[in-house]
């Protein structure tokens, strides 16, 4: 524990069963200004063993009695060494301080202060925004602290805003989406047949609905050589207690869009505030014709303005084509990446001079983007140990079980 004066202090939690990180947990969920899906307790408590390898270090400011801030990390060991990490890219969310009031550097600072820099070798941070007070303090703590590196953009978190220019909200989707077309799908969706949009109206029919969007997120991946990660049991049954812990506090929104009782597109999201996060979503993708996605969409953010408080749809992190077709700004995310060893260091300055040159030259960016997916097609290849291919890799991929834990076949609703 690390004394800042007579009232404040910082303490550094490494056990989610901890009673007193609970309750600051939970004081910060009421009276914080700011939300994200992973800081807030309904998804700790859902969700208590982290990502393999990872041990919690979770850092609570306390003013007084009551925690003022928290700072969600974890210790992954590699090797020798430890490194810091942020275990937000379960949920693909931001990293960031959950604090009761913003503006407190010397918090912050202190709160990086108190982490254990003997045992960290590496510093591994992706997904803080870049106007997170949280940058530019642990960089220069953990530059201290012996570490070189670099703080970098990495990606944009789209978001779409349900009010207009006037700060008024939409009446429906129709003033959101651009195109007569994009207005008119429901209309059309509706002449193919019998429309329905479920949502869970007890706790009962959370699994149901869930079990159909894990089963079209698996049809999409048939036929590939990468299977879905909802294809391994251990995954499907943490997102399931996500779900029902959402659910317990009031947050969850599961829905299925069906034609004719038969699933055509679902998503996993949650409401923190005025804010809807886009988690988990599936598609159709056999029957293009009815435009899934888009037309999944329109019923969500119409459902959204209908039947809750929403004012922003939040994409999360992804460079998918439809979260830019539909989003009104971007969040740009940055990524800490730093060593305590003088030739990783480098290394690390040498990748990050490496994606500003292919930023700036998009055909070189482009088929670097196609270069790594044939590695990470060969590495799927490799990890299951088997030099085969055509039908008797599919066979091996999606009618056996493998090594990497994953189960073959899809689970069908």
């Amino acid at each position: 524990m690390t004394s800042i004066d007579r009232q404040l202090r910082v303490e550094v939690f490494c056990d989610l069963a901890d009673s007193r990180l609970k309750e600051a947990w939970n004081w910060l969920q009421q009276f914080a200004a700011r939300h994200d899906p992973f800081t807030s307790s309904w998804w700790s408590q859902a969700n208590p063993v982290l990502p393999p390898g990872v041990e919690p270090c979770i850092v609570v400011a306390w003013d007084g009695e009551h925690p003022c801030a928290l700072v969600n990390l974890g210790l992954m060991k590699q090797r020798k060494t430890w490194t810091l990490v942020a275990c937000a890219s379960v949920l693909r969310d931001t990293v960031d301080v959950l604090m009761i009031r913003a503006g407190q550097m010397g918090v912050i600072d202190a709160m990086c202060e108190a982490l254990p820099w003997s045992r960290i070798g590496h510093v591994r941070i992706d997904g803080i925004p870049a106007d997170s007070p949280l940058c530019e303090a642990m960089r220069v703590v953990a530059r201290r602290h012996g570490l070189r590196g670099a703080l970098y953009l990495n990606g944009l978190a789209p978001f779409c805003s349900l009010l207009d220019t006037q700060g008024q909200r939409y009446k429906d989707s129709r003033g959101i989406f651009r195109g007569k077309r994009n207005r008119q799908l429901q209309k059309q969706f509706m002449k193919m047949g019998k429309a329905s949009f479920d949502k869970p109206q007890s706790e009962n029919q959370i699994d149901g609905l869930l079990d159909c969007v894990f089963f079209l997120h698996q049809k999409r991946w048939v036929g590939t050589y990468t299977p879905s990660r909802f294809s391994d049991s251990g995954h499907r049954e943490r997102i399931r207690r996500v779900a029902h812990g959402a659910f317990t506090a009031g947050a969850l929104h599961l829905s299925v869009l069906r034609l004719d009782g038969q699933a055509i597109a679902g998503a996993l999201g949650y409401e923190l505030g005025n804010r809807y996060y886009f988690h988990i979503v599936a598609v159709d993708c056999v029957r293009k014709e009815l435009s899934s996605m888009r037309t999944y969409l329109s019923y969500l953010i119409d459902d959204l303005l209908m039947h809750t408080g929403v004012e922003c749809f939040d994409y999360l992190v992804g460079d998918e084509s439809y979260k830019f077709d539909h989003c009104t700004g971007t969040r740009e995310l940055m990524a800490l990446t730093m060593s305590r060893h003088w030739f990783s260091s480098l290394c690390i300055q040498g990748l990050v001079a490496l994606k500003l040159w292919l930023r700036a030259h998009p055909r070189m960016l482009a088929l670097a983007h196609t270069t790594k997916r044939k590695v990470n097609t060969i590495w799927s290849l490799a990890k299951i140990d088997c030099p085969i291919r055509g039908q008797e890799c599919y066979n091996r991929l999606y009618a056996e079980p493998y090594s990497t834990g994953h189960q073959s076949e899809i689970h069908q609703p």
